[in-house]
C-alpha cells in the first residue's frame, strides 16, 4: 500500500540511528557513515536485520552523508551519486517487502547566504543529486532529518517535490531554550511547522537535538496548532555522557517506550529514538504503539 495512505491508517515505527549502532561495530564517529556501510556491506545489512526484528515499519537506508559536501571532507564528492545509489541498494537489498525504505538526507555542513558560503542554488543542486541518486537505488520515502536552517530544509524539500514523486519527512532538531524549544538557528515548533508545511513535507516533526523526549511531545503539541500534516517523534535516548572515553545515551528502551502514548496523543503517526536509540528501544517503542 502507499506509504501516505498506510500512514492514514496506523502508527508507524521507524528505525533508530545507524551510525550509532555502527559505532558498536567499529565504525569511529566522525567519520563518513555511508562510506564504512559500503565498505563493511555485511555489518550494515547485519543492523537492518536487527532493526527489522525489533518491529520497525520504516527502515533507513543510513545514506544521510552521502552528499558531495559532507564526501568531500574524504575526497570522494566526485564519486557522490554512485555512492549514495549503490549504499540505497544495499540497503534496498536487506529490507524485507513488508518495510518501506527511506533514504536520508541532511544539513550540508555548511551555512546559506548571508551567513555563510552556501547559495540556496548550491543547496538545491547538491540534495537534487542526492534525491535522484537515491530515488535509482529504490527508496520509497525520502526523509529530511536533523535540520536547524529553515531555507536548508527548503531547498532539499523542493528538490525532491520538483525531481521525483516521492513522498517527504521533514524534521528539525531542536534544543531547549528559555523561550522554549528552538533550534540552533532560533527556528520555533510553531515557525518550522508553518513552513515545512509550506514547503510541501508530508510528515512533520522532531529528531534528534537536545530536548527530552518528553519536551518532544511539547514540540508536537505547537506544530499540530499550526499544521494538520501527520508528525514523527525520534528524539535522542537521551542526552549522551562520556563515560571512560565511550559515548553513552543512558535512556532506557522501556523508559523511552513510555513516552509513545503521549507522542500519538500529541499527533504523532510515525514514532521511534534517534542517536542512541538500538533495536531494544525499537523494540519497545513497537509494542508501546500496538497497546495504545
Amino acid at each position: 500500500m502507499d506509504f501516505l495512505e498506510q500512514l492514514k491508517l496506523r502508527v508507524m515505527v521507524s528505525s533508530g540511528a545507524m551510525a550509532t549502532e555502527m559505532a558498536k561495530r567499529d565504525f569511529q564517529v566522525g567519520g563518513n557513515s555511508a562510506v564504512w556501510a559500503l565498505e563493511h556491506p555485511d555489518v550494515f545489512k547485519e543492523v537492518i536485520k536487527d532493526t527489522v526484528l525489533a518491529n520497525a515499519d520504516i527502515i533507513g537506508a543510513g545514506n544521510a552523508s552521502a552528499n558531495r559536501f559532507h564526501l568531500r571532507r574524504v575526497g570522494l564528492h566526485e564519486r557522490a551519486y554512485s555512492i549514495n545509489r549503490d549504499l540505497v541498494r544495499l540497503a534496498r537489498d536487506a529490507c524485507p517487502p513488508h518495510c518501506y525504505l527511506y533514504g536520508s538526507m541532511m544539513d550540508l555542513g555548511h551555512l546559506l547566504q548571508p551567513l555563510g558560503d552556501l547559495s540556496f542554488e548550491e543547496a538545491y543542486e547538491a540534495y537534487r543529486e542526492q534525491v535522484l541518486s537515491a530515488a535509482e537505488g529504490g527508496v520509497d520515502i525520502v526523509w529530511i532529518m536533523t535540520m536547524s536552517d529553515i531555507r536548508m530544509m527548503e531547498a532539499a524539500i523542493k528538490a525532491v517535490k520538483e525531481n521525483t514523486s516521492i513522498p517527504v519527512i521533514a524534521s528539525m532538531a531542536f534544543n531547549h531554550t528559555p523561550k522554549g524549544a528552538r533550534t540552533i538557528m532560533g527556528v520555533s515548533p510553531e515557525e518550522a511547522g508553518k513552513k515545512l508545511n509550506q514547503a510541501g513535507a508530508d510528515v512533520i516533526g522532531a529528531n534528534c537535538g537536545g530536548i527530552s523526549p518528553a519536551q518532544v511531545t511539547d514540540v508536537l503539541k505547537e506544530m499540530a496548532e499550526v499544521t494538520n500534516k501527520p508528525l514523527v517523534a525520534k528524539p535522542n535516548a537521551g542526552k549522551p555522557e562520556v563515560i571512560d572515553g565511550v559515548t553513552i545515551h543512558p535512556m532506557s528502551p522501556e523508559d523511552m517506550a513510555a513516552h509513545v502514548p503521549a507522542w500519538i496523543e500529541a499527533g504523532a503517526k510515525i514514532v521511534s529514538g534517534c542517536c542512541g536509540a538500538g533495536p531494544e528501544h525499537i523494540a519497545r517503542i513497537a509494542e508501546a504503539v500496538r497497546i495504545s
